[in-house]
């Protein structure tokens, strides 16, 4: 979703972290736009990821760690090298996650200040100004879970 929305870029370019998710590739419903439950969600799976992490007290699998290092990029704008992932505790790495997650609802709140952070069911995928269905439970819901 990165790239399908220009919001995204936009909000890169500007130094917010994060991203905004949208609920399926293609999905045209309102204008295809991204969606505040979804990115919630996808903060959620991040959480969830680092929690697995210190439980299970391992790193992810080497072979994984240059999709990590994108994701670590992209969204926290933090670089690591390949070397530093692999020598990482699992709290070290977990740590990293967790601020990946943190990134993401800063995005939302970045889009929701202005509203005094109201939580619409979508923000528009060119400006981030929210749209559709306005205070739904579901936003407020997964962004406080």
């Amino acid at each position: 979703f990165y790239f399908d929305y220009p919001i995204n870029t936009a909000d890169s370019t500007n130094n917010v972290p994060g991203i905004l998710y949208g609920r399926y590739e293609g999905d045209t419903y309102a204008g295809g736009n991204p969606w505040i439950l979804t990115t919630a969600s996808l903060a959620q799976l991040f959480y969830r990821g680092a929690t697995n992490f210190i439980g299970q007290n391992e790193v992810p699998h080497p072979d994984s760690l240059e999709n990590w290092q994108k994701i670590f990029l992209r969204l926290n704008k933090s670089y690591h090298s390949i070397d530093d992932l692999k020598g990482y505790s699992p709290l070290q790495f977990s740590r990293l996650v967790t601020d990946t997650g943190d990134a993401v609802l800063d995005r939302i709140r970045y889009h929701t200040q202005s509203s005094g952070f109201h939580l619409s069911e979508q923000l528009d995928k060119t400006s981030g100004e929210e749209l559709s269905a306005t205070d739904l439970t579901w936003s407020y819901a997964t962004v406080l879970k």
